[in-house]
């Protein structure tokens, strides 16, 4: 027989609580969650051995640069030496500036990109440069947050010998960062002042050798004092003339030819856009990508600061041609 109480039985089954994890559950602020009230775990300072290891490291590198350039001679002519010397120092994008003072108020900056680097030390050498001698004291290297070295050299050297002899000696301040794989990635080199010079035995050869040459010419005493400086002064630029060192250098202390490779070499440095532009978009012309470069940003600028006035008016207020070009 069928129990007649089982049909009032099932329809009285009552429903399954739900899980505390359920969907229910999920609705609770995320601020009431355990996981929310846990404090967020900070990175570990390294042990000082270890940080003092990795700066005492960095200064090797550094000394292993020097140590490059000192072991130049025979060899700055040679565009692969550098290239693989700085292959191995300098990350593939690494800046280095140089700014040069030549009074209180007059510096010249110029950035380079590393590629360029070896450019300028060939340059060097065909100037006449035959040796290059780099001091470095005092320097000071710190392990950064984020895992670079700093470090810093406010007393550096940089020495040019000529082969007559002569010589000239640039004060730098030298600062740059290392990345976690021991290359340099950013540079800078400030040169504050510069002293040239004759070694002793260059100056007697040549006043064994030119005998009109009068380093202390003889005056009568009656004479006037401003034709004893005219006569000093003569003498001196004759003196100058017989050194490389003297020859075409600016108030900077380089080589007018130098300064003009580093200027090129400044304007080829800040083209790197361009050359990335280039090569992402397969454009063949250099002259073509510069174009196309100036003409995209110029319209992304257009929208960002858009004011309410026509393109061409802000091309025309701007003296930028439709086509990129100065008008």
């Amino acid at each position: 027989m069928t129990d007649s109480r089982s049909g009032s039985n099932t329809s009285q089954i009552p429903h399954p609580q739900p899980h505390p994890h359920s969907a229910q559950s999920t609705h609770t602020p995320l601020a009431q969650t355990p996981l929310a009230q846990a404090p967020l775990a900070t990175p570990q300072p390294l042990p000082y051995a270890l940080r003092q290891f990795l700066a005492q490291t960095a200064a090797l590198r550094f000394h292993e640069m020097i140590d490059m350039i000192n072991l130049s001679a025979g060899r700055i002519t040679s565009l692969e030496y550098w290239q693989r010397c700085m292959a191995q120092v300098f990350a593939p994008d690494a800046v280095i500036r140089y700014s040069k003072t030549s009074s209180s108020t007059e510096v010249r900056r110029f950035d380079f990109l590393v590629p360029l680097v070896p450019v300028l030390f060939v340059t060097l050498g065909r100037l006449g440069v035959v040796r290059i001698a780099v001091l470095a004291q005092e320097l000071r290297t710190q392990l950064l947050s984020n895992g670079s070295i700093f470090f810093d050299c406010p007393r550096c050297t940089f020495t040019y010998h000529y082969p007559d002899g002569s010589y000239i000696t640039h004060f730098v301040q030298l600062q740059g960062i290392f990345n976690s794989q021991m290359r340099i990635e950013w540079g800078d080199l400030h040169m504050h002042s510069f002293v040239p010079g004759v070694e002793w035995n260059a100056l007697e050869r040549l006043v064994r050798s030119d005998s009109s040459l009068q380093l202390f010419p003889q005056t009568d005493n009656g004479s006037d004092g401003n034709n004893n400086s005219n006569n000093h002064n003569d003498t001196l630029a004759k003196l100058r003339s017989h050194f490389s060192v003297f020859r075409n250098v600016s108030v900077f202390g380089s080589q007018e030819g130098l300064m003009r490779v580093m200027q090129v070499s400044t304007v080829m440095s800040s083209l790197r856009n361009i050359w990335m532009y280039q090569r992402l978009h397969g454009v063949k012309s250099p002259l073509r990508a510069m174009h196309m470069f100036v003409d995209e940003n110029k319209q992304f600028l257009n929208r960002e600061g858009d004011t309410g006035e026509p393109a061409s008016k802000k091309r025309k207020m701007s003296n930028v041609s439709p086509r990129g070009t100065l008008g």
